[in-house]
């Protein structure tokens, strides 16, 4: 590999970026310099800013105009966020976990609650949209801190691999569906803390993460691999260990005070069959009829479910550890976390939100990104009509229209995947590391020789 260079102009190696540059003067000139990253940091805050300005102002429809007629799917503007506050009694003053079960862990109900107890000091009329904006604000800086994480593990040579998140489609649409950056946040903060050879700080934010959504807790399984790739499993395990002590701090109290509201989240997962934009409900559609019997618990599904991310999990681990050239930590968790979107019973539209900066940095081309976002929004939009049409039959879109949205991301996405695989399996693919830099995001892993 050639000795590392300065930083990179998108413009010049994207042909998206320079083409779509042609508007301002064309691709940045051969003896022009990029800029330094930390402008590019600025830019990139503004420009995630500006994207979640934009996601606020198309879901503010829905804060103030009745859901009548199905307005919140026809103007797309739908968000757990409004829904919740009254379906999780918070409207009434019930306190997450105390009063009431929610269907979340233990960080999104304490948000939720302190929220709501701000919200409740404004009259009742506006509660629930006071409630909304203040939840708004929240994540808003959910999503800069993610921007801050992606750029910096994007690294000094390539910190403009960061705008493909502060400019994201999927980010402009989901940013305020659900409380998911919340955890993206944390997750991202790990994989800095990481990146710069803190692991017990790493294991914390992301224990952090998994007592938020538990998505964060699958990054140890990558990192183990690697880790015993390259003889440091004891960083692991201090890793794993904090990780492990930070989930229980924050959850086990809340479990033990609470334990049958605390259950609700175990419970309702379980429970749970095959879910909108979920592979297996696509399979049900057409054998005609679900895995399970109506009305009890879905084992058939939980199995075929957890045989599935299992196999994913040891195809991740496999190709760590036999690939010719050690992945980029970046690379191997996009590959675990798309593998569980995919195959996952439950598949909201927001968990692109914990696939898009892992994306980003494990593939940072414009063209293929942009592609698998450009089908999440036509599946969304699918989705959401083909609820019109279960409510007013001749109107909205068909079951098959909807199915064949969902497939199509599928295939996208696995093709996504595929590009990532080929380029663990031939380095000299990866554009992150043709200039000769191994892995801004490994950590103690970049010493090792593998």
């Amino acid at each position: 590999m050639s000795a590392v260079a300065g930083p990179v102009a998108p413009s010049r190696e994207d042909l998206v970026v320079a083409g779509l540059s042609e508007a301002a003067g064309g691709p940045l000139g051969r003896h022009a310099h990029p800029g330094r990253p930390r402008r590019a940091l600025a830019a990139v805050l503004l420009l995630t800013a500006v994207t979640c300005l934009l996601g606020w102002a198309q879901k503010s429809p829905c804060r103030t105009h009745p859901w009548t007629h199905e307005y919140q799917y026809t103007r797309m503007c739908y968000s757990d966020v409004f829904a919740l506050y009254y379906a999780e009694k918070l409207a009434d003053g019930k306190t997450p976990y105390v009063d009431t079960p929610v269907e979340y862990p233990v960080v999104i109900g304490a948000v939720m609650a302190g929220v709501a107890q701000v919200a409740h000091a404004a009259p009742s009329a506006q509660r629930g949209r006071v409630f909304f904006d203040l939840t708004a604000g929240v994540l808003v800086g959910s999503a800069l801190v993610l921007a801050w994480a992606t750029w910096s593990l994007a690294g000094s040579r390539r910190p403009w691999d960061a705008a493909l998140f502060a400019v994201s489609p999927v980010l402009l649409l989901n940013a305020l569906t659900n409380w998911d950056l919340l955890a993206a946040a944390m997750a991202g903060a790990g994989l800095v803390a990481w990146a710069r050879r803190r692991p017990m700080l790493a294991g914390v934010l992301l224990g952090l993460g998994a007592a938020t959504k538990l998505y964060p807790a699958l990054f140890l399984l990558p990192l183990f691999a690697l880790c015993l790739r390259e003889r440091h499993l004891w960083v692991w395990v201090r890793t794993a260990a904090a990780a492990t002590l930070a989930w229980a701090v924050i959850s086990v109290p809340v479990w033990v005070a609470y334990p049958a509201n605390f259950g609700r989240f175990w419970s309702l997962n379980r429970s749970r069959g095959a879910d909108w934009n979920s592979i297996w409900l696509a399979l049900e559609h057409l054998r005609g009829r679900p895995l399970d019997p109506p009305g009890g618990v879905p084992d058939r599904l939980n199995l075929a479910f957890a045989a599935a991310a299992g196999l994913i999990s040891l195809g991740v681990v496999a190709l760590a550890l036999v690939a010719p050239h050690r992945p980029r930590l970046p690379q191997l968790l996009f590959l675990l976390v798309a593998g569980f979107l995919l195959v996952n019973k439950v598949a909201s539209p927001q968990y692109a939100l914990w696939v898009l900066p892992l994306a980003v940095l494990a593939r940072p081309r414009w063209a293929a990104l942009l592609a698998w976002q450009a089908t999440e929004i036509v599946l969304l939009a699918s989705l959401y009509y083909y609820f019109v049409a279960n409510a007013h039959p001749g109107q909205g879109v068909p079951v098959r229209w909807y199915l064949a949205a969902l497939l199509i991301r599928d295939g996208v996405l696995v093709g996504l995947m595929a590009l990532v695989v080929r380029e663990i399996w031939q380095p000299d693919r990866d554009i992150v590391r043709r200039s000769g830099v191994d892995d801004p995001a490994g950590g103690v892993l970049v010493s090792a020789p593998g």
